[in-house]
């Protein structure tokens, strides 16, 4: 407490403000029960008339020496409670509901979640779609709800699409999360950045299914994507998966404004069992797509690329970590 002669200190406490005067060299504690009792004697009518005067001009009423409560913005309030908006971005051969378990997990830790659909994917939907197109779907996603200062969540190929989700709605963004996912470098394409084998397995499912799609051979499924499962829940897993458009994977991306947006944060989730890339490979492997970020943040866990079926609660709990400031 500083010593100032002569003068008169509003002292904020509890039950409103009391004017207390200082004598000059006095260390007068200001809250010993003797003083606490003269002032509160000395000036109770004045004070209730003054916080009674203060409230109503806020448009609270008094009540009773009940504590003010101010009004707080939604995201304010969500951001001191550490709570945030999740937008999670699925991958290939997979739709919204992908996310359904990791979505409860987080909404139970008071999240909001949004996992919407990609145009083209799911079932009984036209695969003739582009990567703009599945661009669009999340943008339009974002715009339509109104959603501000989003954790954005690309799983996979979804990696991709939030890059290019980022340059149309960069204002709306706090943070990218990269989960197991490609950053396909300036002018390629997300195929560019897969091993070889998918490079010339990819296009020959495609040609031979009609509709330009292509749908995961169960084998390379069950042991490179979701070993960490047994097989009842791998095969239960595999017919939730439908055919994913070719078209989007194949398209040359132009990242030249994403790779600019040094202002969004970005983190990289890392499962350490997943041999969907090639593990530690250092052109195709996650780690390879994780440094061309820059500055990141990286978070890892144990499990396979599918994690979100096989322990989601794991997840949830890792992206919340991803996602914090």
């Amino acid at each position: 407490m500083t010593r100032e002669e002569g003068h008169v200190r509003q002292v904020p406490t509890l039950l409103g403000h009391r004017c207390i005067r200082q004598r000059s060299g006095s260390h007068i504690l200001i809250l010993l029960p003797l003083i606490l009792h003269h002032v509160l004697c000395g000036r109770k009518s004045r004070r209730r008339s003054q916080r009674d005067s203060a409230l109503k001009k806020l448009g609270s009423p008094a009540r009773g020496g009940r504590l003010l409560s101010l009004p707080i913005r939604a995201d304010r309030r969500s951001k001191e409670l550490g709570m945030a908006v999740f937008v999670l971005v699925h991958g290939s051969w997979h739709d919204g509901s992908a996310w359904s378990e990791v979505a409860g997990h987080l909404e139970k830790r008071g999240h909001e979640v949004h996992h919407p659909t990609m145009a083209g994917h799911g079932p009984e939907v036209s695969r003739d779609v582009t990567h703009d197109d599945c661009v669009a779907s999340v943008v339009d996603h974002v715009l339509g709800a109104d959603l501000t200062d989003v954790v954005l969540v690309g799983h996979s190929f979804g990696g991709s699409v939030i890059a290019r989700v980022a340059e149309r709605v960069s204002s709306r963004i706090r943070r990218l999360v990269f989960w197991n996912a490609f950053v396909p470098a300036n002018g390629t394409s997300v195929l560019d950045n897969a091993p070889a084998a998918y490079q010339t397995l990819f296009p020959l499912l495609a040609a031979e299914s009609g509709d330009g799609s292509v749908m995961l051979p169960f084998p390379v499924w069950r042991d490179a994507f979701i070993g960490d499962a047994d097989l009842e829940r791998a095969q239960e897993t595999y017919r939730m998966l439908t055919p994913e458009p070719l078209e989007p994977t194949v398209e040359k991306l132009d990242l030249t404004v994403f790779y600019g947006l040094d202002r969004i944060p970005r983190s990289y989730v890392l499962c350490n069992d997943d041999s969907a890339l090639p593990p530690g490979d250092p052109e195709v492997g996650y780690l390879a797509n994780a440094r061309r970020l820059g500055v990141f943040r990286l978070v890892t866990l144990e499990g396979s690329h599918e994690v979100l079926f096989t322990n989601p609660g794991l997840l949830a709990h890792k992206l919340e970590l991803a996602g914090r400031d």
